[in-house]
């Protein structure tokens, strides 16, 4: 009795010090009381449309963060919507050992073909992408396989993206990949439409995803900003969506990266 006693105190002191060491970490990224949120919930999501100020309360101080935070011109985007996963790894490894794994899951762009998402309008599961590839260039649009295995940092990649929401239509996929970070920003080449109304002008829809790897966690933040056409409750229809896509990226990406 005494020796399970003492095995369950060990166990429990080693599972404190291991919590209080991510929750250590977590607060140099992160500002506020988000890292105990986090730590509990798994994942955070602030959203603002035509509020004052460009601030990004959840974006962490992590290699790369600075270029989601310009990666928009002009005015502040009138809608923004971030969302901070944190996923714990089944074994630990040195910090940024899976960077270069996780780049090329980022780029592997035809593996998002098929993809459900859960629509808040329609309270049911549909299909995200009902297909996803590169292309050779804005031009020619020709499809080629995922560049997984050209250089990551810097490369640039055009794609066609078909959805049941915005139809098919050209994306910018720019990447780059450091020590301990992987990431994409990706903008729209075309316009997108709801139905026959054009709602999303060229270059006007713009997402970050970086995946931050700490060894024995993955922070991942994803960072979606548009500026859309003003009809009365599109901004509800568009939040309710975007948020959806964004969980549902995120869970597409934790399966690969379990593989």
């Amino acid at each position: 009795m005494r020796r399970l006693v003492l095995f369950l105190l060990i166990i429990g002191g080693i599972l404190t010090a291991e919590a209080q060491d991510i929750r250590s970490r977590l607060d140099v990224l992160l500002s506020g009381d988000y890292a105990e949120v986090l730590l509990r919930d798994g994942v955070l999501r602030k959203t603002s449309y035509r509020e004052d100020g460009t601030s990004l309360p959840l974006l962490p101080r992590i290699t790369l963060a600075e270029d989601a935070k310009k990666f928009w011109s002009g005015d502040p985007a009138p809608f923004v919507s971030e969302t901070l996963f944190l996923y714990k790894k089944s074994a630990a490894v040195p910090t940024g050992e899976d960077v270069p794994g996780i780049s090329v899951i980022l780029r592997s762009l035809s593996r998002l073909e098929g993809l459900e998402y859960y629509s808040n309008s329609r309270k049911t599961m549909r299909t995200l992408y009902k297909s996803s590839y590169a292309v050779e260039s804005e031009e020619n649009r020709t499809r080629i396989a995922d560049p997984v295995s050209a250089p990551a940092d810097g490369l640039s990649v055009v794609a066609i993206q078909e959805d049941l929401t915005f139809g098919e239509y050209a994306y910018r996929y720019d990447y780059r990949q450091t020590d301990d970070t992987a990431a994409f920003y990706s903008t729209n080449i075309d316009s997108l439409s709801y139905g026959f109304i054009r709602i999303i002008k060229p270059g006007n829809l713009r997402i970050a995803l970086l995946v931050h790897d700490l060894g024995d966690y993955l922070l991942v933040y994803n960072l979606t900003r548009a500026e859309f056409l003003a009809i009365p409750g599109m901004e509800k229809k568009l939040n309710a969506s975007f948020s959806s896509r964004a969980d549902a990226v995120y869970g597409w990406f934790i399966d690969e990266y379990q593989q």
